[in-house]
């Protein structure tokens, strides 16, 4: 996993080295760890844009956030921005109670990229405030030219980990990485840095009945390379529903990482896994078999 750590490192650092950007993807990244896993065939696009879980989650939950990473960054007029609206959406991220959020990493003309459409990483999640958390993490392997599949559940301090079978995790280090994922993948975080940049341009995109709030800036540029920041926040309820980091050089498109999030009125069913322990008598044979289905 490290290889394949490296190897998304490696090709970043050389794009636009000293870039804020950079630093912070290389950050994330470097603190992840697969659980070896892995799946010898090239997944289909659901499995990808989804997530990382065995099977592909096709409900409805992961294919709006799909839908949403479609959203334009084009046709938008312009628009002034309410009063206090940075502050005001970062309130409303923070109350967001219970939401699940894609995310995926991408990087155009590397090896991986005929295969994997240029998704080396990806995250899908669902989240309980304060303290339930299910996640799915793909890491694209580019020597063995699969996906490392890593799979976790948090509840309060407990964390569950699927290495092929669920297992409660015992190792304080991997509660800190995974953690530290969690925590990367909320909205208000994925918004933090946005609300320290000059927005450039702002208006309002209508796409298919909805209005969105677009924001655009450049969080920094040097000698043809530079780094995009754009949000997508929805006019009526101030939730942000997209946001995108894109690394330019030579104006190309070289890496981008798309965040969406979906917000939910109800709790999310996120529990720890239900150990069978039985065999086909019904006998209980062993703790080391459970199951867990919390996908939409």
């Amino acid at each position: 996993m490290e290889d394949s750590n490296s190897f998304v490192f490696h090709i970043l650092m050389g794009v636009i080295c000293g870039i804020t950007l950079i630093a912070w993807i290389a950050r994330k990244r470097n603190k992840i760890k697969g659980s070896g896993i892995h799946i010898a065939e090239i997944p289909s696009e659901t499995t990808i844009m989804s997530g990382t879980t065995p099977h592909e989650m096709t409900g409805e939950i992961s294919e709006q956030l799909r839908n949403m990473q479609r959203l334009p960054d084009t046709g938008w007029r312009n628009k002034q921005l309410p009063n206090d609206f940075l502050s005001n959406v970062t309130n409303k991220a923070k109350s967001l109670n219970t939401f699940s959020v894609l995310q995926i990493f991408r990087t155009e003309g590397t090896s991986s990229s005929e295969k994997t459409n240029g998704i080396d990483m990806s995250w899908r999640a669902d989240c309980v405030r304060p303290d339930r958390m299910h996640v799915s993490q793909s890491l694209w392997n580019p020597e063995g030219q699969y996906y490392e599949l890593d799979e976790w559940i948090k509840i309060e301090q407990d964390l569950f980990v699927n290495v092929g079978l669920w297992g409660k995790n015992q190792d304080d280090e991997i509660l800190k990485e995974r953690s530290g994922v969690n925590n990367s993948l909320l909205p208000e975080i994925i918004f933090s840095e946005f609300r320290n940049l000059e927005i450039e341009c702002a208006g309002i995109l209508d796409v298919e009945g909805v209005s969105y709030y677009f924001l655009q800036t450049t969080m920094q540029e040097e000698q043809g390379k530079g780094v995009m920041a754009q949000i997508w926040v929805d006019e009526d309820s101030l939730l942000i529903r997209k946001h995108r980091l894109a690394v330019y050089e030579n104006n190309s498109l070289v890496a981008e990482q798309i965040t969406t999030f979906k917000g939910h009125t109800r709790e999310l069913p996120i529990y720890e896994p239900e150990w069978l322990n039985l065999d086909n008598t019904n006998t209980v044979v062993n703790d080391a078999v459970c199951v867990v289905e919390h996908w939409w």
